[in-house]
């Protein structure tokens, strides 16, 4: 089997508090659907490694090189991503840098898998599944932040996830992630358009969370307006520009 390893050198004499959340998290996770697996753990004097099984591509080499993906195929490429989220969040477990890179596709059979658990939150025993959540993690070198993470280190790491996650969605459709901007495109199709916006609300608490988004999965809808009927009337009042007149 094809590996590859991940090397974390020691800092002052310690392990990497990276390596050490990265092969706490997987191994909480074992080897469920949808996540990289870690095949090994070792640690020498001077540096930690963690072998994964190989993926021959990224999502964003995927997307580079299959150009003339269709609508289905797009679609069903969000649904397998949404599936690997709902995996982790139902875990206790928040990715935190979810990414074009960090997502993982095998092209030889359609797998997709999330990687990179380094910068990952993974709730404790009994977590709060709603409110604040104090999080200590890297957050400058992030690809698609959601903004409450680049301001405060007390968030909820779940509504970033989702944020995140959006701004995928919007490159899996449109090419760009579209971070922090308003969703508007002619390209768009309207219950796109509406989903993901909700997921880049800047409110976290207006986000749906990883559940609702499956539900109202574009993948899903048999006409355009079946998401906003779906969608609470508080959440539809403040996106009055989605009303059919």
């Amino acid at each position: 089997e094809a590996i590859t390893v991940k090397i974390f050198p020691n800092q002052d004499g310690k392990l990497d508090p990276q390596f050490r959340r990265e092969a706490m998290i997987l191994s909480h996770l074992g080897k469920k659907a949808g996540i990289v697996a870690m095949l090994a753990v070792t640690v020498h004097e001077q540096m930690a490694s963690i072998a994964f099984q190989l993926f021959p591509s990224t999502l964003r080499a995927y997307l580079a090189a299959t150009p003339s993906l269709t609508l289905s195929d797009k679609n069903n490429l969000i649904r397998d991503i949404c599936k690997a989220v709902k995996t982790i969040h139902t875990s206790g477990v928040a990715h935190l840098d979810l990414n074009l890179e960090n997502i993982l596709i095998d092209e030889s059979n359609g797998c997709v898998s999330l990687c990179n658990f380094g910068n990952s939150y993974m709730a404790p025993k009994k977590p709060e599944e709603k409110g604040i959540i104090p999080v200590v993690v890297e957050s400058l070198r992030k690809k698609f932040p959601a903004p409450e993470t680049m301001t405060s280190n007390s968030y909820n790491p779940f509504q970033a996830d989702i944020y995140s996650l959006g701004c995928i969605f919007h490159y899996i459709y449109k090419g760009d992630a579209l971070c922090g901007a308003r969703v508007a495109d002619q390209h768009l199709t309207p219950d796109a358009a509406v989903l993901i916006e909700m997921m880049l609300d800047l409110s976290p608490k207006q986000r749906p969370n990883i559940e609702e988004v499956i539900r109202h999965s574009i993948s899903t809808a048999k006409s355009p307006w079946k998401v906003i009927r779906m969608i609470s009337p508080t959440q539809l009042i403040r996106r009055r520009r989605f009303t059919v007149s």
